[in-house]
């Protein structure tokens, strides 16, 4: 693969008019030396740059340069490829980066609670069997917490599941229109939608008219949504539909139809979209850090609950002795 040397280097260099051959004497080095050495011989036996290029690109740029190949120039190709690469890097990045850490912290919490359950809490329970103390409750208590833990273990187990399935590329599809038609998770159709128009904005960066960038997504084999909405847009645009109306559906956010609505107004339809994506990610930021904030918050309970639990039992013997 071409992982031992900078993608962006050989963008640069057929921006400077380099061919993809004098890229290879440019950028060779001894770490690279083996991986360039296959590629002029693919080029020596009449292989076309655009197909050596796919077959020795780094994974996360060949899942778009195969698709923007067949419609793009090699170099157009490779440069849509390493902006979208980078900007979808950077946006699942920055939202795995908020809800990991509240997430693991919550899991760990009911595994703990299941442990506690499991273990501390009978061997707790028969420490005090020998003061003679009623531990009705605190045995009911621990099946409480044992019910509880493994009911929410259960089910994040469960959600695990199904979003892994979900996001599988066959049921993508099914998945998000079953969630978008119904209204359920709004949060995921504001970040495909975002996602949509992120791509989009990388298309008309560079200079690419409305159908070719359309086109160009819908060849995205590797975003199956990306490309869903891509098709039902162009659908819209050659059955005559304003290009905002032509975003009027139940598949993107009703947001994206409010704001280029009024670019029709201003004539500012890429200032309109620039502003979306900051004002989606902005508002997906908040949504998250609610959520984030409510798990974080429940985690901290069941801790404090727990310790609680377990100090009253402590003291228990001491009131005990009190009251001799």
């Amino acid at each position: 693969m071409l992982e031992p040397f900078d993608c962006e280097g050989i963008l640069s260099l057929m921006n400077a008019g380099f061919s993809l051959r004098q890229c290879l004497n440019v950028l060779e080095d001894e770490r690279n030396g083996e991986c360039f050495a296959l590629m002029r011989a693919q080029l020596e036996n009449g292989e076309p740059g655009d197909r050596v290029m796919t077959d020795f690109c780094p994974d996360r740029y060949r899942h778009y340069l195969e698709g923007f190949i067949p419609v793009l120039p090699v170099k157009e190709a490779l440069g849509l490829s390493i902006r979208m690469a980078n900007a979808g890097q950077a946006s699942r990045k920055q939202y795995l980066s908020q809800a990991a850490y509240p997430l693991s912290m919550f899991i760990l919490m009911l595994c703990g609670c299941l442990l506690f359950s499991e273990f501390c809490f009978p061997a707790l329970l028969s420490m005090m069997a020998g003061f003679r103390i009623d531990l009705s409750v605190y045995s009911r208590i621990a099946a409480a917490v044992r019910l509880v833990s493994c009911s929410l273990l259960a089910s994040v187990i469960f959600v695990m599941i199904a979003a892994a399935v979900c996001t599988r590329r066959k049921y993508r599809i099914k998945a998000y229109c079953f969630l978008a038609s119904r209204g359920i998770l709004p949060l995921i159709r504001e970040y495909v939608s975002a996602r949509f128009i992120l791509f989009y904005t990388q298309c008309i960066e560079m200079d690419m008219h409305t159908m070719q960038s359309l086109q160009v997504l819908k060849n995205l084999d590797s975003q199956p949504l990306i490309r869903m909405l891509a098709e039902g847009m162009d659908e819209a645009l050659r059955d005559g539909d304003a290009f905002e109306e032509a975003m009027h559906s139940r598949y993107l956010d009703p947001s994206l139809y409010r704001f280029m609505r009024i670019a029709v107004h201003t004539e500012g339809a890429g200032n309109m979209m620039s502003s979306y994506l900051q004002m989606s990610s902005l508002r997906m930021q908040r949504k998250m850090k609610r959520y984030t904030e409510v798990i974080r918050i429940i985690s901290y309970a069941g801790v404090g609950i727990l310790l609680i639990i377990v100090y009253r039992i402590l003291m228990m013997p001491l009131s005990v002795l009190s009251e001799i």
